[in-house]
């Protein structure tokens, strides 16, 4: 399984990677350079302590039916635009990290351009650039031997209790399934946020139950990618 959190939001840099730290395992956050750049220390301490950092675009588009998105909704982006944004948003982490990000994760969980007979997806332009390009608010783990790497299902932590957590967990072992929790803030639990007590319940089972890989998405994105053949260096020929 893989933890990741999106936007580049203090609380999980500060919290949540700290307390994946204590068991040993690192997580993935998909980042808003104008975030990290307000706490360059900070997200340079988690960068060089192991933890994975994804491309998120540059201006975290969604639908104009989210009136925060209005002034650049997906609805009025093409492809083209789309294609030099996550290029644009890629440059600017290898600048402040000192490496080209290989995951991707589709803001608002949403992976179209355009409105009507105009619509398109951009997949194709993820799958392009990155290994694994990850989904959110989806409704299922992955299939290792199935699932299309440029479109990884992410199932929201945010809200959930630690016996939801649990039972996503055994749910997803059971079937041999790689599970991909999506969260944002670190704190009491919400909307756009994992309650921290909840979260830490769940590090200790997840701990206790000692039989599960949790690593993140890049590193087994690619596990699965090369044990089924395929490339798993996509992002490197872009950067």
């Amino acid at each position: 399984m893989s933890f990741s959190f999106d936007d580049g939001r203090e609380s999980a840099a500060r919290i949540g990677a700290g307390m994946l730290e204590e068991h040993g395992w690192r997580g993935t956050f998909f980042v808003l350079m104008q975030h990290v750049r307000a706490k360059p220390r900070l997200w340079r301490r988690l960068a060089r302590a192991g933890h994975e950092i994804g491309n998120h675009t540059l201006e975290h588009p969604c639908s104009g039916n989210f009136p925060w998105s209005r002034e650049n909704p997906l609805e009025e982006y093409t492809l083209s635009r789309m294609a030099a944004e996550l290029d644009e948003a890629s440059a600017q982490i290898e600048a402040f990290f000192g490496r080209w990000p290989t995951s991707f994760a589709y803001c608002c969980g949403q992976k179209y351009v355009g409105r009507g007979t105009d619509t398109r997806s951009y997949v194709p332009l993820v799958a392009e650039r990155f290994t694994v390009g990850r989904g959110a608010r989806d409704e299922y783990a992955n299939d290792p031997l199935y699932v299309d790497l440029a479109q990884v299902g992410g199932i929201e932590a945010d809200g959930l209790g630690t016996s939801d957590l649990v039972q996503l967990a055994e749910q997803a072992a059971d079937r041999e399934q790689w599970l991909v929790l999506v969260g944002h803030e670190i704190g009491a639990p919400g909307l756009h946020a994992v309650g921290t007590r909840e979260l830490e319940g769940f590090c200790r089972w997840l701990r206790d139950r000692g039989d599960l890989w949790v690593a993140p998405i890049e590193e087994v994105g690619t596990h699965i990618a090369r044990s089924r053949g395929e490339s798993a260096a996509l992002a490197s020929s872009t950067g």
